[in-house]
C-alpha cells in the first residue's frame, strides 16, 4: 500500500470524442433550433444543412408540424 501510495498519479484531461449528432445536441445547449424548448434526444429531428453542412436538432413539436383545423 505504501509503494502504492508514494507514486505521485497525474491527472489526465482526455476529452473522448463527440458522435457529430451528440455534439449537435451539446452545442445548441440540448435546446430546440427553431422554439427553444428543451429536448429530449430520444424525440429529437437531426437535420443536416446542404449548404453549411451543420447539423441542427429540432423537437418533435417543431420537427412534425400540425395543420390547424378550422
Amino acid at each position: 500500500m505504501k509503494a502504492i501510495k508514494s507514486n505521485k498519479i497525474k491527472k489526465i484531461d482526455i476529452k473522448l470524442p463527440l458522435s457529430e449528432r451528440r455534439q449537435a445536441l451539446v452545442d445548441q445547449g440540448k435546446r430546440c433550433a427553431n422554439c427553444k424548448k428543451a429536448i429530449d434526444p430520444i424525440y429529437a429531428k437531426y437535420i443536416r444543412d446542404p449548404n453549411t453542412k451543420t447539423m441542427k436538432v429540432l423537437c418533435s413539436n417543431c420537427a412534425i408540424p400540425n395543420v390547424k383545423r378550422r
